[in-house]
């Protein structure tokens, strides 16, 4: 299922440092604007008929939680719907420190997490990367000529049994290109 509201990156951004030593990134989404198409993205999910629905990374922030958490807990479930991950990002974390980049998967009922995940392993970016987000760093300076994400070390694993059998998942995909 192509979702237009989270069509290609609009509603997130790249935000990149760079310095003598090092260079980093972490794309933050705009929390504001996604919220906003919760309700709808919700509803398309709904519609599915898939049990699992899942939204892409990067679209989810403190912001955008409490939309899909308050959109669950006030709209009538249509259909299988069961389990939404609905999406990664800047979550939770301590007040005034990067917050890790994390995945939140919720109860389609009530909004309440079934579990969190922690991204562990960072991309590193080239420069053709970078330029793609219209990013421009010095080539002479940046260290190995990439890029890394920003990483702070996650909680740990979760722990998941596997989706029952017969369960359908749908995605709310992002689509940089045209699509068919």
């Amino acid at each position: 299922m192509r979702n237009p509201a989270l069509h290609g990156p609009h509603g997130r951004r790249l935000r990149a440092e760079q310095t003598l030593r090092t260079s980093w990134y972490a794309v933050v989404p705009d929390g504001s604007a996604l919220a906003r198409r919760v309700s709808d993205t919700l509803a398309q999910l709904d519609l599915s008929g898939a049990h699992v629905g899942l939204v892409p990374e990067s679209t989810l922030d403190n912001h955008v939680l409490e939309a899909w958490q308050l959109a669950m807990r006030t709209t009538r479930q249509r259909g299988a719907l069961r389990l939404v991950l609905v999406g990664t990002g800047p979550v939770g974390g301590e007040p005034g420190a990067q917050p890790p980049n994390r995945a939140v998967m919720l109860y389609r009922h009530n909004g309440e997490p079934v579990f969190t995940q922690d991204k562990h392993h960072g991309y590193a970016m080239t420069f053709a990367d970078l330029n793609g987000w219209h990013v421009r760093f010095d080539p002479y300076t940046l260290p190995g000529k990439i890029c890394h994400e920003w990483m702070r070390e996650g909680l740990g694993l979760p722990s998941l049994s596997t989706i029952p059998s017969g369960w359908r998942c749908s995605c709310a995909r992002t689509c940089v290109g045209p699509t068919t």
